[in-house]
């Protein structure tokens, strides 16, 4: 009699028994992904990236519409559940009403977040004295690396700060808005998560998440250092540098710009040549780096006898590090997500719940930083990440006949 392929029984299931590993695989290739998620997450992208234009008053309020319309639905779909019998797993879920209510509530809290952010980053005196190119003092604390620019005279320094208190007029303000500071070449030396009081004139800022550009008049001055954890992150950045050190120059600055993406020291020639071969990417922090650092963090783990949940868990500390090593920016935040995706999908069952935590990731992070809604490179990460999840097990497939 011939060996076939068949289900388990409930006794074999029971028991314990091994399975045929690649009757188990093949099974895991044919389950089909579960998109439950995708239709509120594409409706929560689309709105948000169009909420960003709004007014706060027209985001809160059609927010608010958006949300006593899903309950409506949600209590349509109790009032008219289904039996049981539709499926043990899909539920009451495979309604139109629940579908709908799910859609409704996601689009309206993220819009809602949306809303909020933009109103929280354009409130307070900042805007208005940006318009009036006031002269002010102010202190901030440093929420990006400082980065260097050679400008037509002189060298100049962009970093980014959230100010918490500002003096206009002789009116002192607390405040919490978000900054563009440009200042001279001594605005170099300021570290990330230090607080430091500055002169300077506002100006108007384009995009809506800043309330202002500071344009310093002279050095800063450190009030407070950054906190311990943040002041231990440093030393790793600054470790890796030390460890490239022996290194020729280019190589010493390609190093750390591999790992965390910290390409302030690159020589000119050398991101001219990443740019002529279009391999600038590799420069900007990715999920390639992430890969380094997950891939060496969990060979170690596994070297240690780590295993299942140990893993997950080892793996989601790297992914924290990272983000705290590479700082929270948005290209960070997006290898980050891609990352806990591929984690949760090899923790939660593969290829079928990857498709759910993807959708998750999707809409935390439009709700941390709904300005990504209309990034290209959030929108190819997301991309990238759902072929891998729709497309690898085909080709995985048809490559095996080979």
């Amino acid at each position: 009699m011939s060996r076939q392929s068949v289900e388990p029984e409930p006794a074999e299931a029971a028991s314990g028994e091994p399975r045929d590993s690649g009757s188990a695989i093949g099974s895991a290739e044919r389950e089909p992904l579960d998109l439950r998620l995708a239709p509120a997450t594409v409706a929560a992208w689309l709105a948000v990236a169009w909420a960003l234009g709004w007014s706060p008053t027209v985001a809160i309020g059609t927010a608010l519409g958006l949300l006593a319309g899903g309950f409506v639905a949600l209590s349509l779909a109790t009032k008219h559940s289904l039996p049981r019998r539709a499926g043990p797993r899909l539920g009451a879920w495979s309604q139109p009403a629940t579908g709908l209510a799910l859609v409704l509530v996601v689009t309206g809290a993220s819009v809602a977040v949306a809303g909020l952010r933009v109103a929280a980053a354009q409130s307070g005196p900042l805007p208005e004295l940006a318009v009036a190119g006031a002269h002010v003092r102010v202190t901030l604390t440093v929420t990006s690396d400082p980065v260097r620019h050679q400008g037509s005279f002189a060298p100049y320094v962009v970093l980014r700060g959230l100010v918490a208190r500002v003096t206009a007029h002789g009116v002192l303000t607390s405040v919490r808005s978000p900054v563009l500071v440009i200042g001279e070449d001594t605005w170099a030396t300021v570290r990330y998560g230090e607080q430091v009081d500055a002169f300077g004139r506002l100006q108007v800022a384009e995009g809506a998440d800043l309330a202002a550009v500071l344009v310093a008049s002279g050095p800063p001055t450190v009030t407070k250092p950054a906190g311990m954890v943040k002041r231990g992150v440093d030393e790793v950045r600054q470790g890796l540098q030390e460890a490239a050190s022996g290194l020729a120059p280019a190589e010493r600055a390609l190093v750390p710009a591999l790992v965390d993406g910290d390409d302030a020291r690159m020589p000119d020639q050398v991101a001219a040549d990443f740019t002529t071969t279009g391999l600038t990417h590799l420069l900007a922090v990715s999920g390639s780096n992430l890969t380094l650092v997950l891939g060496f963090v969990l060979f170690v783990a596994r070297w240690c006898r780590v295993r299942a949940h140990g893993l997950l868990l080892v793996g989601l500390v790297a992914v924290v590090f990272f983000v705290m090593l590479a700082r929270p920016q948005p290209s960070v935040l997006r290898a980050a997500a891609m990352g806990v995706v591929a984690l949760g999908g090899l923790a939660a069952g593969g290829r079928r719940r990857g498709a759910r935590v993807l959708c998750v990731a999707v809409v935390g992070l439009l709700l941390v930083d709904p300005w990504l809604a209309r990034s290209a490179g959030f929108l190819l990460s997301t991309l990238a990440t759902a072929g891998i999840l729709l497309l690898v097990p085909s080709w995985k497939a048809a490559l095996s006949g080979w």
